[in-house]
């Protein structure tokens, strides 16, 4: 064998790493390309939908409660630092009335967080017996 000659069967070898290589790269491009759509779908989420990317009224009723909450709130403010407004009765109504919608807009979303872990937390005791 001279220097500079390759052989018939050198090539082949060296093809087969260039073929093999080429194969790993191509793999590791299918791996990253899924990988970035899972990462897309989840960023691509909305305020509104849940981690499975269904629509959720549970998180609709919440935020028009807390919207609804914000308004009473406003408008009690507004309320109370009117002059003319001399009964108090009406100021403890809108404080009321805005603990009431805030509660509702919290509390349906965290009874529902409490709901779904006793539920997984049944489910894995079931798969253990």
């Amino acid at each position: 064998m001279t220097a500079g000659i390759i052989t018939v069967d050198e090539l082949q070898q060296q093809n087969q790493l260039i073929e093999n290589q080429n194969q790993l790269l191509k793999n590791r491009n299918q791996l990253l390309d899924e990988s970035l759509k899972k990462q897309n779908n989840l960023v691509k989420g909305n305020f509104l939908t849940d981690n499975q990317g269904h629509k959720s009224s549970i998180r609709l009723m919440c935020f028009f409660a807390l919207i609804t909450a914000i308004i009473f709130g406003s408008l009690s403010l507004i309320n109370a630092h009117k002059s003319s407004n001399t009964n108090n009765n009406s100021s403890s109504s809108d404080v009321n009335m805005t603990f009431i919608f805030l509660v509702a807009a919290f509390a349906p979303k965290a009874l529902q967080k409490f709901a779904e872990i006793k539920g997984e937390t049944e489910q894995k005791k079931e798969n253990e017996i």
